[in-house]
């Protein structure tokens, strides 16, 4: 119904009370048909006392009252369980469907005692339609909680049980030693490496990654040109030509080191979180990103223009020790 089809029923007055909700009170307002004001805006706090006071005065006006409270999570479940429990006709509705009725004004003025009147209009307007609440059954959730509670298995307080958990333990922390000891000792050799502090002090390559980079690509010299360590990594777009037809952009070869181009996916994700807006790897990823190419094509870009630096910077210190 309409906004204009406010009526009385059966030639009995009717009363829809808004109730806007909120943590421990609530804003009430009584409206009749034609926009006639029963009970101003007031506030209740959600306690036995309040709750017992405004039951009495809602049982005492003249005609039938019904409750309109929009569903608010958690806090509108105990007054529409008390006035359910009390014989009220009480409806609670989607919160959306109240926010777009009646925004008809220039002022989008947002207030409880506003929402409470909007919602004992909402009511009026659909009073024949106004679902009502149902609390849920406790017993049936209590069953289904018994009843999953019977699925889980628990070990059992036993000697054995026991001892299993203490193994499964030491087994953990002599893991963690001994990956510990590796990753010391990987470190070790990384450094011992020329290339070593070239490397590390490249942004997004830390004391994990830069052993693992140098360990995929080995002594970068052993590649004649970017183009082949790029190409070693399986991130490069090799040409495409048959007859007249030559396409120069396709899809990364994924061929080769697949290590490597975990190692490099890593970086760039180190790169894209933390660098400053001056890192050429970081600009070339923002251009691309800007461009609207997917999450995985400008990253594995940024990743063959990353191993192309990566290249030159690398050949030119190890070609300068030579020197």
């Amino acid at each position: 119904m309409g906004s204009g089809c406010k009526f009385c029923i059966g030639g009995m007055n009717v009363n829809c009370v808004g109730i806007d909700g909120s943590k421990g009170k609530s804003m009430i307002a009584v409206m009749r048909p034609l926009g006639e004001m029963v009970i101003p805006p007031f506030e209740v706090g959600h306690t036995d006392a309040e709750l017992c006071e405004l039951s009495r005065r809602l049982g005492d006006l003249d005609g039938e009252p019904r409750i309109v409270m929009e569903a608010t999570g958690n806090y509108h479940l105990p007054v529409a369980c008390f006035f359910c429990d009390s014989g009220f006709y009480v409806s609670v509705v989607n919160a959306m469907i109240v926010h777009g009725y009646g925004n008809n004004s220039l002022r989008r003025a947002k207030t409880d005692k506003k929402d409470a009147i909007k919602l004992a209009n909402y009511g009026l307007d659909h009073w024949l339609a106004l679902p009502r609440y149902i609390p849920e059954d406790q017993d049936t959730a209590l069953d289904i909680c018994a009843s999953a509670c019977g699925h889980f298995s628990v070990m059992p307080k036993s000697d054995t049980a026991k001892l299993l958990v203490e193994q499964a333990v030491s087994q953990l922390r002599a893991t963690s030693i001994s990956l510990t000891a590796l990753r010391n000792e990987i470190q070790s050799l990384a450094a011992s490496l020329p290339e070593y502090p070239i490397v590390m002090r490249m942004f997004g390559v830390g004391p994990a990654l830069g052993p693992q980079l140098m360990a995929e690509i080995g002594d970068v010299r052993r590649f004649h040109s970017k183009k082949a360590l790029v190409a070693f990594a399986g991130i490069d777009a090799p040409l495409y030509q048959s007859g007249q037809m030559e396409i120069r952009s396709r899809r990364s070869s994924k061929r080769r080191s697949s290590a490597l181009r975990r190692t490099l996916f890593l970086v760039m994700s180190v790169i894209l979180q933390r660098s400053s807006a001056d890192n050429p790897v970081y600009q070339f990823m923002d251009k691309k990103c800007a461009e609207g190419k997917p999450y995985r094509v400008y990253m594995m870009a940024s990743a063959n223009k990353f191993l192309r630096i990566c290249y030159a910077t690398v050949k030119q210190y190890l070609d300068s020790l030579e020197a």
